[in-house]
């Protein structure tokens, strides 16, 4: 199933981060496996979607979920969620973070 377009949410920064992260990969800008699933945890969590669980022969989705879970767990706001993700590809695109 494919996945569902981007909906811009209220947070300007927040959209723009989210344009700028799905260029990285255009631009050279190469992710640690890490800071990629952060960023789809957090993603996931700011815009209201619940990450797919996955199952035993799906570990992929498994890890997806697993780094969405640690952001509810966190017990963050959603604005609190889209500031860490603005800060964290601002802070990658500024090194170049190379995997």
């Amino acid at each position: 199933m494919p996945a569902k377009p981007f909906t811009p949410t209220d947070n300007e920064a927040f959209n723009q981060a989210v344009a700028a992260a799905n260029k990285f990969s255009d631009e050279g800008v190469q992710v640690s496996k890490d800071d990629q699933l952060r960023l789809y945890g957090l993603f996931k969590f700011s815009i209201g979607e619940e990450a797919p669980k996955g199952g035993l022969f799906d570990p992929t989705r498994r890890y997806m979920y697993d780094a969405y879970k640690k952001v509810v767990d966190e017990g963050k706001t959603v604005k609190e969620a889209q500031d860490e993700y603005v800060a964290l590809v601002d802070k990658l695109k500024a090194s170049g973070d190379k995997a």
